[in-house]
């Protein structure tokens, strides 16, 4: 209970000052309707709470900051650049490069079309990743999930699943979407195992789709979670 409200006012304070600073078009208002309780996450006033959903949480998820740059660093040293491969960023090998590394994720955060979030260990606070909500379109009330890495050490022990089930646990009940997407490296079978565990549709392939750090084209694997597949997805 502690930690709920700890999240809830965490979530709160966030967007209330984005609200402040960006108006009704800022990423805060994703789908034009989210309800005044939260951003990300389990809660706020009125917010969802997924306890049902993940009986002991793994995962604290709370709006990435500047001051998260010293345990991004070391999160990603622990893990190595192998990682890296998959993401749209090169390996952080220095404080300076996490630090770059955040401040793009907060400079798309200020332009609307994205949410970062720390993902930190739900009891010993440790920073363990990032995720985030990004590319909201309130046309068809759909927002994707991804930007998504966690340290070694917790790699393929459910904190993933615990992480995106909160996400799309507020996706759904808290922003009001009707569909949340994923694209991830085509070759990337190990995230394309974890996107279909969670319950999603793979919808296709864009080939030739995306550039990735070392300079070759990837192809882009599509996922999709309507919301009336959500109640069936998260038991």
């Amino acid at each position: 209970a502690q930690m709920r409200a700890a999240m809830d006012r965490d979530i709160g304070q966030h967007h209330r000052a984005i609200q402040h600073r960006s108006g009704a078009g800022h990423i805060c208002l994703l789908l034009h309707e989210v309800r005044d309780h939260a951003l990300a996450g389990v809660g706020g006033r009125g917010g969802a709470d997924v306890g049902h959903v993940i009986q002991q949480r793994l995962v604290r998820l709370v709006p990435l900051a500047p001051d998260h740059a010293e345990g991004w660093f070391a999160a990603a040293q622990a893990t190595g650049p192998e990682a890296w491969a998959w993401l749209s960023r090169p390996f952080p090998r220095t404080l300076g490069d996490a630090r770059a590394d955040i401040g793009a994720a907060l400079a798309a955060q200020e332009a609307g079309t994205r949410l970062p979030l720390a993902q930190l260990d739900a009891v010993s606070g440790a920073f363990l990743g990032t995720t985030s909500y990004y590319a909201p379109d309130p046309t068809v009330r759909s927002v994707a999930v991804g930007f998504t890495w966690l340290t070694g050490s917790v790699q393929g022990r459910g904190h993933n699943a615990d992480s995106k089930r909160q996400m799309l646990e507020h996706a759904f009940t808290g922003m009001g979407a009707e569909v949340v997407i994923w694209h991830t490296d085509a070759l990337n079978t190990r995230s394309r195992a974890a996107i279909q565990n969670l319950g999603a549709r793979h919808d296709g392939v864009l080939r030739h789709h995306k550039r990735r750090p070392d300079g070759s084209v990837r192809d882009t694997a599509c996922f999709s979670m309507l919301v009336d597949e959500w109640p069936a997805a998260r038991t």
